[in-house]
């Protein structure tokens, strides 16, 4: 909306950190372009797997945005083609062990960061 010469403009931030260039046509008029940079929601997180029963659990902890506060509950957690959501900064999957053998394992990924699980011994 245009209010008393001001523009104003709602931008939802993107899921993955990067740069928003653009400019307003407004009347036939065009303003200088713009650069916003969006940085990182999330700063880092831990992964581990884990051998329960005949079922491998993936568990990320600590998933802790730059200020150190947990990331938002209910973030996805992205795992091939599996998901979660973070509670607490905290999440887990649970796939049937054999699911898992002779595959190669793919990143987890919260927010455009990725982080690669390392198998648990049996």
């Amino acid at each position: 909306t245009v209010q008393n010469g001001i523009v104003r403009i709602d931008l939802v931030a993107p899921d993955r950190p990067g740069t928003l260039t653009g400019s307003l046509h407004i009347h036939g008029q065009r303003s200088d372009e713009i650069t916003i940079e969006f940085e990182s929601a999330i700063d880092s997180f831990e992964v581990r797997l884990d051998h329960v029963g005949g079922d491998t659990v993936l568990r990320v902890e600590s998933a802790l945005d730059p200020s150190g506060a947990f990331v938002a509950d209910g973030t996805d957690v992205r795992w091939g083609d599996e998901g979660a959501q973070l509670r607490n900064g905290a999440a887990e999957l649970w796939l049937p062990s054999a699911l898992l053998d002779e595959v190669a394992l793919p990143s987890v990924e919260i927010l455009g960061l990725e982080v690669q699980p390392e198998q648990a011994s049996r």
